[in-house]
């Protein structure tokens, strides 16, 4: 079943999205994931297939240097 994770991110602009595009795209796939910078906590969206585990996203954007806190594992109708 496919999965929406959603975290809630340090990341401030689209600069610093950019900068982790190669990090997330290496791990979730291309496109897969989207950030709502106008979201007051900046959140992440992450589609997945279901294999994909919270604290491996959290990881990778801590690697980059980005602070991040998962938040909710729900049903993706993606």
């Amino acid at each position: 079943m496919n999965r929406s994770l959603t975290f809630r991110t340090s990341l401030a602009s689209k600069a610093h999205v950019l900068a982790i595009k190669p990090h997330l795209d290496a791990i979730t796939g291309k496109d897969n994931w989207i950030v709502d910078l106008t979201d007051p906590e900046h959140r992440l969206m992450v589609a997945s297939g279901g294999d994909l585990r919270p604290d491996a996203v959290v990881e990778v954007l801590r690697e980059a240097g980005v602070h991040a806190e998962f938040i909710t594992d729900l049903p993706c109708f993606c």
